[in-house]
Protein backbone atom coordinates (compact mmCIF):
# COMPACT_ATOMS: atom_id res chain seq x y z
CA UNK A 1 0.00 0.00 0.00
CA UNK A 2 2.98 2.25 0.91
CA UNK A 3 4.11 1.68 -2.19
CA UNK A 4 1.62 2.15 -4.61
CA UNK A 5 -0.02 5.04 -2.75
CA UNK A 6 2.89 7.01 -1.70
CA UNK A 7 5.50 5.99 -4.07
CA UNK A 8 7.98 4.72 -1.04
CA UNK A 9 10.84 2.85 -1.69
CA UNK A 10 11.10 -0.68 -0.68
CA UNK A 11 12.65 0.33 2.90
CA UNK A 12 10.21 3.31 3.60
CA UNK A 13 7.45 1.23 2.52
CA UNK A 14 8.81 -1.56 4.89
CA UNK A 15 8.49 0.93 8.20
CA UNK A 16 4.90 2.30 6.80
CA UNK A 17 3.82 -1.37 6.89
CA UNK A 18 5.45 -2.11 10.03
CA UNK A 19 4.20 1.14 11.93
CA UNK A 20 0.67 1.07 10.73
CA UNK A 21 0.06 -2.59 11.43
CA UNK A 22 0.10 -1.79 15.54
CA UNK A 23 -3.14 -0.65 16.59
CA UNK A 24 -3.63 1.79 19.44
CA UNK A 25 -3.75 -0.83 23.24
CA UNK A 26 -4.32 2.62 24.73
CA UNK A 27 -7.57 3.94 23.06
CA UNK A 28 -8.88 0.39 22.28
CA UNK A 29 -7.79 -0.80 25.99
CA UNK A 30 -10.03 2.30 27.20
CA UNK A 31 -12.73 2.21 25.13
CA UNK A 32 -13.51 -1.83 26.04
CA UNK A 33 -13.33 -0.43 29.77
CA UNK A 34 -16.11 2.03 29.21
CA UNK A 35 -18.18 -0.50 27.85
CA UNK A 36 -17.27 -3.38 30.08
CA UNK A 37 -16.16 -5.47 27.08
CA UNK A 38 -12.86 -6.63 28.17
CA UNK A 39 -14.07 -9.70 29.41
CA UNK A 40 -16.21 -10.62 26.40
CA UNK A 41 -15.32 -12.86 24.35
CA UNK A 42 -14.37 -10.06 21.38
CA UNK A 43 -12.36 -8.46 24.53
CA UNK A 44 -10.10 -10.50 25.15
CA UNK A 45 -9.76 -11.52 21.36
CA UNK A 46 -9.01 -7.97 20.92
CA UNK A 47 -7.13 -7.83 24.16
CA UNK A 48 -4.74 -10.81 22.61
CA UNK A 49 -3.89 -9.01 19.55
CA UNK A 50 -2.91 -5.99 21.44
CA UNK A 51 -0.30 -7.77 23.38
CA UNK A 52 1.20 -9.71 20.19
CA UNK A 53 1.49 -6.59 18.74
CA UNK A 54 3.14 -4.88 21.92
CA UNK A 55 5.26 -8.38 22.11
CA UNK A 56 6.81 -7.20 18.56
CA UNK A 57 7.66 -3.37 19.21
CA UNK A 58 11.03 -4.09 20.86
CA UNK A 59 12.02 -6.08 17.79
CA UNK A 60 11.16 -3.07 15.99
CA UNK A 61 12.43 -0.26 17.27
CA UNK A 62 15.57 -2.75 17.63
CA UNK A 63 15.70 -2.79 14.25
CA UNK A 64 14.79 0.47 12.89
CA UNK A 65 17.99 2.19 14.02
CA UNK A 66 19.89 -0.66 11.46
CA UNK A 67 17.86 0.05 8.54
CA UNK A 68 19.72 3.50 7.11
CA UNK A 69 23.03 1.60 7.14
CA UNK A 70 21.30 -1.60 5.19
CA UNK A 71 20.02 0.86 2.73
CA UNK A 72 23.88 1.74 2.16
CA UNK A 73 24.81 -2.00 0.38
CA UNK A 74 26.27 -5.10 2.29
CA UNK A 75 29.51 -3.91 2.84
CA UNK A 76 27.69 -1.21 5.07
CA UNK A 77 25.56 -3.03 6.80
CA UNK A 78 27.43 -6.11 8.18
CA UNK A 79 29.41 -3.68 10.20
CA UNK A 80 26.30 -1.75 11.41
CA UNK A 81 24.31 -4.72 12.05
CA UNK A 82 27.23 -5.82 14.44
CA UNK A 83 27.56 -2.58 16.34
CA UNK A 84 23.79 -2.34 16.87
CA UNK A 85 23.62 -5.69 18.26
CA UNK A 86 26.50 -5.01 20.74
CA UNK A 87 25.01 -1.80 21.90
CA UNK A 88 21.00 -4.03 21.87
CA UNK A 89 22.90 -6.63 24.23
CA UNK A 90 24.91 -3.75 26.46
CA UNK A 91 22.21 -2.08 27.00
CA UNK A 92 19.87 -4.55 27.63
CA UNK A 93 22.22 -6.06 30.09
CA UNK A 94 22.45 -3.34 32.30
CA UNK A 95 19.12 -2.53 32.23
CA UNK A 96 18.26 -6.14 33.27
CA UNK A 97 21.01 -5.57 35.99
CA UNK A 98 19.14 -2.67 37.13
CA UNK A 99 15.37 -3.91 36.76
CA UNK A 100 15.88 -6.94 38.97
CA UNK A 101 18.97 -6.35 41.25
CA UNK A 102 19.21 -2.28 41.89
CA UNK A 103 15.44 -1.96 41.53
CA UNK A 104 13.95 -4.71 43.84
CA UNK A 105 16.43 -3.43 46.44
CA UNK A 106 15.42 0.12 45.76
CA UNK A 107 11.22 -0.79 46.45
CA UNK A 108 11.78 -2.77 49.26
CA UNK A 109 13.41 -0.20 51.34
CA UNK A 110 11.11 2.82 49.90
CA UNK A 111 8.11 0.25 50.32
CA UNK A 112 9.37 -0.07 54.47
CA UNK A 113 8.94 3.57 54.73
CA UNK A 114 5.30 3.47 53.71
CA UNK A 115 5.20 6.53 51.43
CA UNK A 116 3.38 6.81 48.15
CA UNK A 117 5.21 9.56 47.29
CA UNK A 118 8.66 8.21 47.33
CA UNK A 119 7.10 5.11 45.54
CA UNK A 120 5.71 7.05 42.80
CA UNK A 121 8.96 8.95 42.38
CA UNK A 122 10.83 5.73 42.56
CA UNK A 123 8.77 4.51 39.85
CA UNK A 124 9.41 6.77 37.27
CA UNK A 125 13.11 7.22 38.25
CA UNK A 126 13.39 3.68 37.26
CA UNK A 127 11.58 4.83 33.92
CA UNK A 128 13.96 7.49 33.44
CA UNK A 129 16.56 5.86 34.39
CA UNK A 130 16.17 2.66 31.76
CA UNK A 131 15.33 5.55 29.17
CA UNK A 132 18.38 7.08 29.32
CA UNK A 133 20.63 4.04 29.38
CA UNK A 134 19.26 3.36 25.94
CA UNK A 135 19.21 6.98 24.69
CA UNK A 136 23.14 6.49 25.62
CA UNK A 137 23.29 3.58 23.34
CA UNK A 138 21.75 4.75 20.34
CA UNK A 139 18.68 3.04 20.94
CA UNK A 140 15.19 4.43 20.89
CA UNK A 141 14.47 5.58 24.46
CA UNK A 142 10.74 4.06 23.72
CA UNK A 143 12.06 1.02 23.88
CA UNK A 144 13.78 1.51 27.50
CA UNK A 145 10.55 3.27 28.79
CA UNK A 146 8.82 -0.43 27.71
CA UNK A 147 11.04 -2.38 29.32
CA UNK A 148 10.86 -0.30 32.61
CA UNK A 149 7.25 -1.35 32.13
CA UNK A 150 7.99 -5.15 32.47
CA UNK A 151 10.50 -4.81 35.08
CA UNK A 152 8.16 -2.56 37.54
CA UNK A 153 5.77 -6.04 36.56
CA UNK A 154 7.79 -8.30 37.93
CA UNK A 155 8.88 -6.48 40.82
CA UNK A 156 7.16 -7.75 44.11
CA UNK A 157 5.43 -3.93 44.33
CA UNK A 158 3.72 -4.43 41.70
CA UNK A 159 -0.04 -4.02 42.98
CA UNK A 160 1.41 -0.85 44.80
CA UNK A 161 3.16 0.52 41.76
CA UNK A 162 0.07 0.50 40.31
CA UNK A 163 -2.28 1.93 42.59
CA UNK A 164 0.06 5.29 42.95
CA UNK A 165 0.59 5.91 39.01
CA UNK A 166 -3.54 4.48 38.82
CA UNK A 167 -4.32 8.88 39.28
CA UNK A 168 -2.03 9.68 36.65
CA UNK A 169 -3.18 7.59 34.05
CA UNK A 170 -5.97 9.20 33.08
CA UNK A 171 -3.94 12.88 33.10
CA UNK A 172 -1.40 10.82 30.71
CA UNK A 173 -3.99 9.57 28.14
CA UNK A 174 -5.15 12.88 28.12
CA UNK A 175 -1.78 14.29 27.48
CA UNK A 176 -1.13 11.56 24.94
CA UNK A 177 -3.99 12.91 22.85
CA UNK A 178 -3.39 16.50 23.05
CA UNK A 179 0.13 15.71 21.75
CA UNK A 180 -1.72 13.77 18.79
CA UNK A 181 -3.66 16.53 18.17
CA UNK A 182 -0.68 18.98 17.68
CA UNK A 183 0.91 16.20 15.17
CA UNK A 184 -2.29 16.78 12.81
CA UNK A 185 -1.03 19.02 9.90
CA UNK A 186 -3.89 21.14 9.67
CA UNK A 187 -2.73 23.09 6.26
CA UNK A 188 -2.12 19.66 4.85
CA UNK A 189 -5.61 18.73 5.27
CA UNK A 190 -6.67 21.90 4.01
CA UNK A 191 -4.01 22.02 1.13
CA UNK A 192 -4.68 18.54 -0.05
CA UNK A 193 -7.92 16.84 1.58
CA UNK A 194 -8.07 13.80 -1.03
CA UNK A 195 -4.20 12.91 -0.67
CA UNK A 196 -5.09 13.00 3.59
CA UNK A 197 -8.10 10.73 3.20
CA UNK A 198 -7.23 8.60 0.83
CA UNK A 199 -4.38 7.94 3.10
CA UNK A 200 -6.97 7.51 6.16
CA UNK A 201 -9.10 4.97 4.37
CA UNK A 202 -7.08 2.87 2.61
CA UNK A 203 -5.27 2.71 6.59
CA UNK A 204 -8.94 1.88 7.92
CA UNK A 205 -9.84 -0.30 5.34
CA UNK A 206 -6.82 -3.00 5.21
CA UNK A 207 -6.26 -2.81 8.69
CA UNK A 208 -10.46 -3.90 9.09
CA UNK A 209 -10.09 -6.41 6.81
CA UNK A 210 -7.16 -8.25 6.94
CA UNK A 211 -8.31 -8.14 11.27
CA UNK A 212 -11.41 -9.64 10.31
CA UNK A 213 -9.80 -12.28 7.72
CA UNK A 214 -8.03 -13.05 10.50
CA UNK A 215 -10.51 -13.55 13.54
CA UNK A 216 -12.47 -15.39 10.68
CA UNK A 217 -9.61 -17.88 9.89
CA UNK A 218 -9.10 -18.20 14.34
CA UNK A 219 -13.28 -19.37 14.31
CA UNK A 220 -14.63 -16.28 15.64
CA UNK A 221 -18.17 -15.39 13.88
CA UNK A 222 -18.64 -12.91 11.69
CA UNK A 223 -20.44 -10.39 13.94
CA UNK A 224 -17.59 -10.59 16.00
CA UNK A 225 -14.54 -10.61 13.56
CA UNK A 226 -16.19 -7.46 12.24
CA UNK A 227 -16.33 -5.69 15.72
CA UNK A 228 -13.14 -6.44 16.11
CA UNK A 229 -11.96 -5.71 13.15
CA UNK A 230 -13.26 -1.69 13.19
CA UNK A 231 -11.98 -1.29 16.68
CA UNK A 232 -8.64 -2.38 15.78
CA UNK A 233 -8.22 -0.48 12.20
CA UNK A 234 -6.78 2.33 14.11
CA UNK A 235 -2.60 3.26 14.14
CA UNK A 236 -1.30 2.86 17.53
CA UNK A 237 0.82 5.44 19.73
CA UNK A 238 4.20 3.12 18.68
CA UNK A 239 3.22 4.09 15.02
CA UNK A 240 4.18 7.83 16.06
CA UNK A 241 7.30 6.56 17.77
CA UNK A 242 8.45 4.18 14.64
CA UNK A 243 7.40 7.14 12.07
CA UNK A 244 9.73 9.72 13.94
CA UNK A 245 12.22 7.87 14.49
CA UNK A 246 12.53 6.71 11.13
CA UNK A 247 12.01 10.53 9.80
CA UNK A 248 15.13 11.43 11.90
CA UNK A 249 17.26 9.27 10.59
CA UNK A 250 16.07 10.64 6.90
CA UNK A 251 13.90 7.73 5.58
CA UNK A 252 11.05 9.86 4.91
CA UNK A 253 10.80 13.50 3.62
CA UNK A 254 9.00 16.08 5.53
CA UNK A 255 6.13 16.00 3.68
CA UNK A 256 5.53 12.35 3.98
CA UNK A 257 6.72 12.85 7.79
CA UNK A 258 3.24 15.40 8.24
CA UNK A 259 1.23 12.88 5.91
CA UNK A 260 1.56 9.66 7.79
CA UNK A 261 1.53 11.36 11.17
CA UNK A 262 -1.68 13.43 9.91
CA UNK A 263 -3.10 9.70 8.98
CA UNK A 264 -1.66 8.51 12.57
CA UNK A 265 -3.99 11.37 13.94
CA UNK A 266 -6.69 10.85 11.80
CA UNK A 267 -7.08 6.98 12.26
CA UNK A 268 -7.67 7.64 16.07
CA UNK A 269 -9.91 10.50 15.68
CA UNK A 270 -12.26 8.02 13.74
CA UNK A 271 -11.85 5.10 16.35
CA UNK A 272 -14.74 6.07 18.36
CA UNK A 273 -17.42 6.25 15.76
CA UNK A 274 -16.28 2.95 14.13
CA UNK A 275 -15.66 1.05 17.09
CA UNK A 276 -19.56 2.25 18.00
CA UNK A 277 -20.55 1.25 14.47
CA UNK A 278 -18.94 -2.27 14.86
CA UNK A 279 -20.88 -2.55 18.41
CA UNK A 280 -23.77 -1.88 16.70
CA UNK A 281 -23.18 -4.36 13.60
CA UNK A 282 -22.47 -7.17 15.85
CA UNK A 283 -25.82 -6.42 17.99
CA UNK A 284 -27.80 -6.35 14.89
CA UNK A 285 -26.19 -9.67 13.28
CA UNK A 286 -25.86 -11.71 16.82
CA UNK A 287 -29.57 -10.75 16.92
CA UNK A 288 -30.96 -11.63 13.71
CA UNK A 289 -29.26 -14.86 13.88
CA UNK A 290 -30.96 -15.52 17.10
CA UNK A 291 -34.46 -14.97 15.88
CA UNK A 292 -33.57 -17.38 12.88
CA UNK A 293 -32.03 -19.92 15.28
CA UNK A 294 -35.82 -19.07 17.64
CA UNK A 295 -37.63 -19.56 14.74
CA UNK A 296 -36.07 -23.15 13.45
CA UNK A 297 -35.73 -24.25 16.76
CA UNK A 298 -39.89 -23.65 16.84
CA UNK A 299 -40.21 -25.65 13.65
CA UNK A 300 -38.52 -28.74 15.09
CA UNK A 301 -39.77 -28.48 17.95
CA UNK A 302 -42.16 -31.72 18.45
CA UNK A 303 -44.24 -31.18 21.78
CA UNK A 304 -41.88 -33.30 23.85
CA UNK A 305 -41.16 -32.31 27.94
CA UNK A 306 -40.37 -28.53 28.78
CA UNK A 307 -37.52 -27.34 30.85
CA UNK A 308 -38.07 -24.52 32.96
CA UNK A 309 -34.94 -22.07 33.91
CA UNK A 310 -35.27 -19.78 36.54
CA UNK A 311 -31.96 -18.88 37.15
CA UNK A 312 -28.41 -19.80 37.19
CA UNK A 313 -25.45 -18.60 37.98
CA UNK A 314 -21.39 -19.26 37.44
CA UNK A 315 -21.45 -23.13 38.68
CA UNK A 316 -24.42 -23.28 36.27
CA UNK A 317 -22.78 -21.78 33.18
CA UNK A 318 -20.45 -24.58 33.39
Amino acid sequence: VGRRLLDLPRLPAFIFGAAFSLSSSAFVLQILSEHRERGTRHGRAAFGMLLMQDLSVPLLLTLLPMLRDVSGGLGQAVPAIQQAVLRTILALVIASVNGRLVLGWLFSFVAAAGSPVALRCLSFLAVFGTCFIFEAFGLPSTLGAFLAGVFLAETAYRQQVDAVIAPLREDFFGVFFITVGFMIDLHLVFTQPVLVLSTVATLLLAKSLVTMLACRLSGLSGAKAIQIGLLLSQAGEFSLVMINTAAAQGLFTPMQHRLLTTAVGGSLICTPLLAKIGRSTAEFLEHTQEEAGAETRAAEYDGGAEVVVFGYGRIAKM
